[in-house]
């Protein structure tokens, strides 16, 4: 069942477009951080990210923070699949932007699967936020899923074959309480991979 969380996206996008296509080849991840905010709505007080150098990677500020996950340099995108990790031991409240998910992000390492009904051709993705209590240095990061193993993206453009799910090349933490952040600007490269459809609908057979 290790790859349960992809068909699910695999599942919900050919039922609402018809194919998953892929695309995001180039993806990156990063955690962005700012105040808590009590009145913050997916569409209001939400921050406006274009570029990699508006993402805010180290935060001084209180205990009560929010956490953005990031997806960058996106060809488009129509479903995303990660987990987040921070320090010290308090829950999280995660309030989620997308039409559809699977899972939730409570404690530190919780996975969430999330999927949008239709196409979202925009080149930076920030599926949510969590409200976390922390008094502990550390980091913030987004991390692959507990039961995939992996940070997934699903692009929604024809580009090369498809049902392609696609995996960031790099994801960057955010630091707190003294911990500076990675700068999503600069290389950080690990390893990458891409599964198709055909060999997840062949681990079911």
């Amino acid at each position: 069942m290790t790859r349960a969380i992809l068909v699910l996206i695999c599942l919900t996008l050919l039922t609402s477009t018809g194919l998953l296509l892929a695309g995001n080849e180039n993806a990156k991840v990063a955690v962005h951080l700012m105040p808590y905010d009590c009145d913050r709505r997916c569409n209001r007080k939400f921050p406006a990210i274009n570029t990699c150098e508006e993402i805010l990677t180290t935060y001084t500020g209180g205990v009560d923070i929010d956490f953005f996950p990031v997806f960058f340099n996106l060809v488009d995108y129509q479903a995303v699949e990660y987990a987040v990790e921070w320090p010290g031991s308090y829950s999280c409240l995660f309030i989620d932007c997308s039409d559809n998910n699977l899972g939730d992000i409570v404690w530190s390492g919780d996975g969430i699967t999330q999927v949008w009904n239709e196409c979202q051709p925009h080149t930076v993705c920030i599926p949510g936020w969590g409200w976390i209590t922390v008094d502990t240095p550390g980091m913030v990061c987004v991390v692959p899923h507990p039961v995939t193993g992996e940070i997934a993206t699903a692009a929604c453009e024809y580009t090369r074959d498809p049902y392609v799910l696609d995996y960031p090349n790099a994801s960057y933490c955010a630091g707190i309480f003294g911990v500076k952040g990675h700068n999503p600007c600069l290389p950080k490269a690990h390893a990458t991979a891409a599964t198709t459809w055909g060999a997840i609908k062949h681990m079911f057979r």
